[in-house]
């Protein structure tokens, strides 16, 4: 099992924006990985991009994104987290915190197991080895590698970046076209999960 994490929002408390999601594209099968990722940097490439963030794209790009993911065999598992919401100080005090707990809460939701997680970001040696046993204490073999990846480096990293946008973008009905990209996946059949977290 294959997992790609991606965010979207701000896990500080204080930030403006109302929701952090973390989204997780999982895939049972490698191969559909593999291909997939080689569809997209087709796509990027065709479009002269260096990257695909979903904050930066155009609609156009969205669009043919979505369309050029529809092809292959993955799920969805994301949480839409509402930080008016939260009540814990420690979750409120602390980004790192209420991210990890986050994390933690979306990856056994999913029912993710023995799986190779890839995280967007850049750490060293031991906050990935401090990240690796927080997800696994109480949770043995849930994750059996665990990386952190620049999302640049990183098609499939990208397309979780672009996944958790369009979730996000939902949550906003107050932006033009909230919803057409969840809603693109969503017929698509990718979306397994969806947890609004209260």
């Amino acid at each position: 099992m294959l997992v790609f994490i991606n965010e979207s929002g701000d896990p500080g408390i204080k930030s403006h924006l109302q929701y952090f999601i973390i989204a997780l594209l999982i895939f049972d099968q490698p191969d559909q990985a593999r291909d997939m990722q080689n569809a997209i940097r087709a796509l990027r490439l065709s479009l002269g991009k260096q990257e695909f963030k979903f904050s930066s794209c155009k609609p156009t790009d969205r669009d043919a994104f979505f369309r050029t993911m529809a092809a292959y065999q993955f799920r969805v598992e994301a949480i839409i987290v509402d930080k008016h919401q939260i009540r814990s100080n420690a979750l409120r005090g602390d980004p790192r915190k209420f991210y990890n707990f986050f994390l933690k809460k979306v990856l056994i939701s999913s029912g993710v197991n023995a799986a190779r997680v890839q995280l967007d970001g850049k750490a060293g040696r031991s906050l990935k080895a401090a990240i690796h046993r927080y997800l696994n204490a109480r949770n043995a073999g849930m994750v059996r590698n665990f990386q952190m990846k620049d999302s640049k480096s990183d098609e499939l990293i990208q397309a979780a970046d672009m996944i958790a946008g369009a979730i996000s973008r939902s949550c906003y009905q107050n932006k033009r076209h909230h919803d057409r990209w969840h809603l693109q996946l969503k017929h698509q059949g990718k979306i397994h999960n969806l947890w609004r977290f209260k």
